[in-house]
């Protein structure tokens, strides 16, 4: 079911940057890097989604994806740690 849900979520985020974008008349590839993970398909992004969730906490799954993205951009890991600590943040209130 993670694996529908991101196959969607992969198109939309697309969609939803290049429009955006295009009406505001600037490039939307860097915001596109920063909500889906280049590279990886589908089933790996929701394999991570697994591996974040067990290692973290509860998290929008938006959230979750940007720092999969993050990650997979070659993100300094603390940058990434700052990240996960403001979303452990978010989450407990």
């Amino acid at each position: 079911m993670k694996e529908l849900f991101v196959l969607g979520y992969a198109p939309g985020s697309h969609d939803a940057a290049g429009l955006i974008f295009e009406r505001a008349g600037r490039d939307g590839t860097p915001l596109l890097k920063e909500l889906f993970p280049s590279g990886m398909s589908p089933a790996e992004v929701a394999v991570a989604m697994d591996r974040f969730y067990l290692e973290n906490i509860r998290a929008v799954i938006n959230a979750a994806i940007k720092i999969i993205a993050q990650r997979a951009a070659g993100a300094d890991e603390a940058e990434v740690e700052k990240v996960i600590a403001n979303a452990r943040s978010e989450a407990a209130r």
